[in-house]
């Protein structure tokens, strides 16, 4: 029984040999056939859930070490099922090394084995990789960085792929590329530009995260008192667009006339309410837009959102639905169809449940619920295809203002490490820490869009960022200063690759729409003021800024 428990471990142990024999004999007699490799998932070190990174790793250097007819990568299916056996059967604990990759390869069948590991240790990584060919007959070629930076990992990893391209497979020219971290491919820090900095002449109105920026914006609109929210539609069917934007308890629809933006409507609606946001959409398919707007009651502990539309017959704005315990978002999906989404009040704005919302039977009603995970806000949602497959995906700011993005099961794909958003608007809860006797102000994230920025397929995605005063203290909130970040899919994250001219006060909302109709569309932006100058004038100043995209 002993002896035969032996020769199968001899067998067991000879098969690979075997195979490795085999494939340094056969390899010579298929000189033209394409060299296969199998790229492993890096092995993650870290507390955090970084599985988004492991994966963002496999597909770029898939990608970029496939050449059709030359250079084959395993799937990624094949390449998890050969790990769950080999761990099955393997006597040996820890990861991989050079002597079992050759192992694992000739199993494979395969020419290459792409092996590495990844270590964070608080805000720092280091990173290695190991090329190994299965044969033995070529030295491995390995790499080695570490980085204060994890957005770092990209250019790493990116140069290990030319390395490997170019020694192994003799693709490229010139000499080994070794990228330093802060490359424009991923970007450690963005230019800040002062007020009253000109711009080059490029016509966008974001700063590039290296040299040259955007033009001026211009001064569209200003009023003593704080714009709240804002949005742009041709709201009454005159064949022009008008821009809709709210002080607490009134709605000011303007027009445009020679270069700014007059007060063409005023709507009124009671003082025991505050407008928070504002969207609009053609959701009950009459042909007329309706003006969505989100209001809370005047102490912020309920929800009191009105539905508006305006009426040709009488020549004026009707309220078709008010005191909706909803609050609102309109979201282009994908750059085309408007969807109107609804989210309950909740526990909190960030818990309550998000539906679709649909025109049925002479009523808005609730349709589809949304899956979404902990801390989302229908006021920062959008939607639109991000990521290397163009699937449709949710973006949103969470509560605590790291940006995410989510699939259609509710599963957060990815999550920022940096904040981003702010706002000044919130909703009252009471504190049961103090008694219930004490406010607790729960504020709100404000609106993130989904937007094909230069028109070529690819979406990036758009958020404001406010910078709160550091030493505040307590609940209230207080920004010093505002712009409105870009930020594209990298292949494995979002990060930002420019932003707009910082403005001093800080940013309530935005809008995209060509207002004074000569073609080209504006980003519309509405400031409000520092606390400090409002504490010179005497008097709480906004404006509404435009650039040309």
């Amino acid at each position: 029984m002993k002896k035969d428990k032996k020769n199968i471990k001899v067998i067991i142990y000879s098969v690979p040999v075997l195979l490795i024999m085999m494939a340094m004999i056969v390899t010579p007699c298929f000189g033209t056939s394409p060299k296969k490799v199998a790229v492993i998932p890096f092995q993650m070190n870290s507390k955090d859930d970084l599985s988004f990174l492991q994966n963002g790793l496999f597909s770029m250097l898939s990608t970029r070490l496939t050449d059709p007819g030359k250079v084959v990568v395993l799937d990624r299916e094949t390449i998890d099922t050969a790990l769950a056996e080999a761990a099955k059967h393997a006597p040996a604990k820890g990861g991989l090394n050079v002597s079992r990759a050759r192992i694992l390869g000739a199993n494979l069948g395969v020419d290459y084995v792409l092996f590495g590991s990844m270590t964070q240790f608080g805000s720092s990584f280091s990173i290695d990789g190991s090329m190994v060919d299965v044969t033995g007959e070529k030295p491995v070629i390995s790499f080695a960085e570490q980085s204060n930076s994890l957005g770092d990992a990209i250019p790493f990893v990116n140069a290990f792929a030319r390395d490997i391209n170019q020694q192994v497979f003799n693709r490229g020219a010139g000499k080994k590329a070794r990228v330093q971290p802060d490359t424009p491919e991923q970007p450690k820090a963005f230019q800040e530009t002062e007020p009253g900095e000109d711009y080059s002449q490029n016509g966008s109105p974001f700063i590039k995260a290296k040299g040259a920026g955007s033009k001026k914006f211009r001064k569209r609109f200003r009023i003593s008192d704080k714009l709240n929210c804002i949005a742009a539609d041709d709201v009454d069917n005159d064949g022009r667009v008008e821009v809709i934007t709210a002080i607490d308890h009134e709605i000011k629809i303007l027009e445009h006339k020679g270069n700014r933006l007059v007060l063409k409507k005023k709507i009124e609606f009671s003082p025991s309410i505050r407008i928070i946001a504002l969207d609009t959409a053609d959701i009950n398919q009459n042909g007329v837009p309706e003006i969505f707007v989100t209001a809370l009651s005047i102490h912020r502990k309920n929800i009191n959102s009105i539905i508006v539309e305006y009426n040709k017959g009488a020549k004026g704005y009707k309220t078709i639905s008010k005191d909706m315990p909803y609050y609102f978002r309109v979201i282009k999906e994908n750059n085309h169809d408007k969807v109107l989404f609804a989210q309950k009040k909740g526990g909190s704005p960030f818990k309550g449940k998000i539906y679709k919302m649909q025109w049925v039977n002479s009523r808005y009603r609730l349709d589809k619920k949304i899956k979404m995970p902990r801390s989302a806000s229908v006021l920062a949602l959008a939607r639109g295809a991000i990521g290397d497959n163009h699937a449709l995906k949710y973006v949103l700011i969470n509560e605590s203002g790291r940006l995410n993005i989510v699939d259609d099961t509710g599963h957060t794909e990815w999550k920022s490490r940096e904040k981003t958003g702010g706002s000044k608007h919130y909703f009252i809860l009471p504190d049961s820490e103090l008694g219930g006797n004490n406010e607790n102000r729960i504020y709100l994230q404000p609106r993130v869009m989904v937007y094909d920025n230069k028109n070529d397929g690819k979406n990036e995605v758009l958020v404001i960022h406010n910078i709160e005063l550091s030493s505040v203290l307590g609940r209230y909130k207080k920004f010093v200063k505002g712009t409105i970040e870009m930020h594209a899919w990298n292949g494995i994250a979002l990060f930002p690759v420019s932003k707009t001219r910082t403005v001093q006060g800080w940013i309530s909302d935005f809008a995209i729409a060509d207002t004074d109709n000569d073609g080209i569309t504006e980003l519309l932006v509405s400031v409000v003021e520092s606390e400090k100058s409002s504490v010179i004038t005497g008097r709480l100043r906004s404006y509404i800024i435009s650039y040309d995209l």
